[in-house]
């Protein structure tokens, strides 16, 4: 008997009848989730690495957060034998849970004050 079931996430909802489908449906879903999720912090980390700028603890403890929520979801998905209960774990609240941050800002800073050359021949911005 084969059974399929959609996974709820878009685009695209996808129909998947094999369990090794729809686990790496699932574990697509979980990296690209963690790769959105840190994308906007990753700028304080090539700052870092650059200009040796700490990042603050709380980026740094809320990407650790979201790198193990990553690597948790992923072992969950291995553990899983059946299409049923997999599609049980992707449609759950646990499955939709990732860690949040708090309200730093997340865009790279820009001078408060730019600094011209001349009048009218343009701005430049010390980053």
């Amino acid at each position: 008997m084969t059974s399929t079931f959609t996974i709820p996430h878009t685009p695209p909802i996808m129909l998947v009848s094999s369990l090794p489908e729809a686990k790496a449906l699932a574990f697509n879903i979980v990296n690209t989730e963690a790769h959105d999720l840190l994308l906007p912090t990753d700028w304080m980390v090539i700052r870092e690495i650059e200009t040796n700028t700490a990042i603050p603890e709380e980026i740094t403890t809320y990407r650790v957060a979201v790198r193990a929520k990553a690597n948790a979801k992923t072992t969950k998905i291995n553990s899983k034998t059946k299409l049923s209960t997999l599609q049980t774990y992707v449609t759950s609240e646990e499955f939709e849970e990732w860690p949040t941050k708090n309200a730093l800002a997340t865009e790279e800073p820009v001078d408060e004050e730019p600094t011209t050359e001349e009048p009218g021949e343009g701005v430049s911005f010390n980053i």
